[in-house]
């Protein structure tokens, strides 16, 4: 018996494509046209693992792992193109499939960390360090503060990339003293603010290693969540207090 295709609703059709930044994850294309001034969709829902598999691609994939036991589930299904879309389906290959499940599992958990932004709050204090950091231009008068620069190396795994491992460091070598005096500087003001601010760092790091598996997205996904929080207009300098955070053992402890 064949299952039934649903007509995704027009919030469905929405949250597919905003999953995607209204990008064909695949080629790059834009999923919207305009036309007279209008905007008009160039995009349709594949299902990953097929609505209704032939004897051929059952066989194919019979070892593949699915994202759910549900075809029609939005988790199965990703906005694509309609020349990928087509090319996908057409003739389909466990390479194919690997990567478009690998692609959609990578989306499925970034929403997951996305819906609990607003459950984990930020120290104010931490916005104004930010900006400091991104507008500040003589960090040399900054008092040296004992560290280990070894301890990058002790803490991340072959699940970060050699890039962005060689900038953690970067950061911690140029950034460590100049954020641990602003942090000092801060509890100056109002007592244990640095206490609570590393507390909150943390937090959301466990959260984040409850979602991903792998250095690199956590990571990514603490930057992304910092740059958020505090509207900064720097993504590197929330890069570079994520860093120091590693070096102080609150993420990748």
């Amino acid at each position: 018996m064949s299952n039934k295709r649903r007509s995704a609703s027009e919030n469905q059709d929405m949250v597919l494509f905003e999953e995607v930044d209204g990008i064909c994850p695949l080629c790059s294309a834009s999923l919207i046209y305009d036309k007279n001034g209008r905007k008009y969709r160039q995009f349709e829902n594949a299902h990953i693992y097929p609505l209704n598999p032939t004897a051929e691609e059952k066989e194919l994939l019979k070892d593949e792992r699915r994202l759910s036991s549900d075809i029609n589930s939005l988790d199965n299904l990703i906005a694509l193109c309609k020349d990928c879309h087509g090319q996908f389906d057409k003739p389909r290959t466990v390479e194919e499939y690997r990567k478009v499940y690998a692609i959609k599992e990578k989306l499925i958990k970034s929403g997951k960390s996305k819906s609990v932004w607003n459950t984990f709050n930020l120290e104010e204090d931490i916005n104004k360090i930010i900006e400091e950091l991104a507008f500040e231009e003589n960090f040399d008068a900054y008092e040296e503060i004992e560290y280990d620069p070894k301890t990058i190396d002790s803490k991340v795994d072959n699940t970060l990339t050699v890039l962005t491992k060689r900038k953690i460091k970067g950061h911690v070598s140029e950034y460590y003293n100049v954020v641990k005096s602003k942090l000092i500087a801060v509890d100056a003001i109002k007592q244990s603010s640095s206490e609570l601010i590393s507390s909150q760092i943390k937090s959301y790091y466990l959260k984040m290693s409850q979602i991903y598996d792998d250095q690199q997205s956590i990571y990514e996904e603490m930057v992304t969540w910092l740059n958020k929080k505090t509207n900064s207009i720097s993504y590197d300098a929330s890069s570079i207090i994520i860093s120091f955070f590693i070096q102080n053992c609150e993420v990748f402890k």
